[in-house]
């Protein structure tokens, strides 16, 4: 029993040392979309031209979260608006990121760029994320 104690202690020493499950997960998410969105999307989320679209302040995915799980699982092609501007690129899928990896890319996406939004985690992924 003492060993029990003295493991959850340290585990909420750490926790409170590293931040909240929320932080951590945007934390990692920056890591995630710095790897795989940066190079189009800008490292600010700033978009590139009239090829791909911003992610900083952008209607279209604010609108859906379930849409852009979609397209970061799927990928997508095609004419996109995004604040009232037409956008032609190809977003390739990312099929290797796992549950929790979309989560944290999600978390990060919808709390970065003076957003504050919701914490993304691997069951809401599991649950919104389309079957291929």
């Amino acid at each position: 029993m003492k060993n029990f104690l003295g493991f959850g202690l340290l585990l909420l020493l750490f926790g409170c040392e590293f931040g909240s499950e929320k932080e951590l997960a945007v934390a990692n998410g920056l890591r995630i979309y710095q790897q795989h969105c940066m190079a189009c999307h800008g490292e600010k989320g700033e978009g590139n031209g009239l090829l791909y679209p911003p992610l900083q302040k952008s209607d279209y995915m604010l609108h859906d979260s379930v849409r852009t799980l979609q397209h970061i699982v799927q990928g997508v092609s095609g004419p996109m608006v995004v604040n009232g501007v037409s956008y032609r690129g190809i977003m390739p899928s990312e099929p290797t990121l796992n549950d929790v990896e979309l989560g944290y890319l999600m978390t990060y996406l919808y709390n970065s760029w003076g957003r504050v939004g919701g914490h993304f985690t691997p069951d809401w992924i599991a649950r919104n994320k389309p079957i291929n």
